[in-house]
């Protein structure tokens, strides 16, 4: 990591028995390279180490000066990795949101060597993350949330049933 805030929420072992680590960093420095949020916004962050624990490469994703935090990652059989959990405003690789104050649920596909190849924002008036993504055939995968507000123009969402205490999801992607 580097000098401020950076957390991991899952780790996916690779085929060369290297490991994928998933989480947030808010640092600029150190291991983390080309952090879109600076200091006090989080961006993605992916890591690759060896069987040995060195840092092979990393990677960020999202928009400048705003804050993501990925929750899950996956490998698919076709060498791509995603990401998902939650942003808070669009821009940069965050192309939409549907709530700016209590975030959307963000997935990210990446190459195999982390390179990002593109996003999907689900989204309701109220706070939604994913927290689990399942790699499907075909270059697509699944990904698995919570969500707590109406369905808001634009959005995937169609309906919520508990009205204040929010449903779960399931969207393939």
């Amino acid at each position: 990591g580097g000098t401020n805030d950076d957390r991991a929420y899952d780790v996916v072992q690779d085929k060369d028995k290297g490991l994928l680590i998933a989480g947030n960093t808010l640092s600029i420095d150190g291991d983390v390279s080309n952090n879109h949020g600076p200091n006090d916004y989080a961006d993605y962050w992916l890591i690759k180490v060896d069987t040995n624990g060195t840092l092979l490469w990393n990677k960020c994703y999202g928009a400048y000066k705003l804050s993501e935090g990925a929750n899950a990652l996956c490998k698919a059989t076709d060498g791509s990795i995603w990401l998902t959990g939650i942003s808070y405003r669009s821009g940069g690789q965050v192309y939409t949101s549907f709530d700016t104050s209590h975030g959307d649920s963000w997935t990210v596909r990446t190459d195999s060597m982390g390179n990002f190849l593109s996003s999907k924002v689900l989204g309701t008036t109220f706070l939604d993350q994913g927290k689990i993504v399942l790699p499907l055939a075909g270059g697509v995968a699944m990904v698995v949330g919570e969500y707590d507000g109406n369905p808001t123009p634009g959005s995937e969402f169609t309906l919520q049933l508990e009205g204040k205490f929010g449903d779960i999801f399931f969207a393939r992607i």
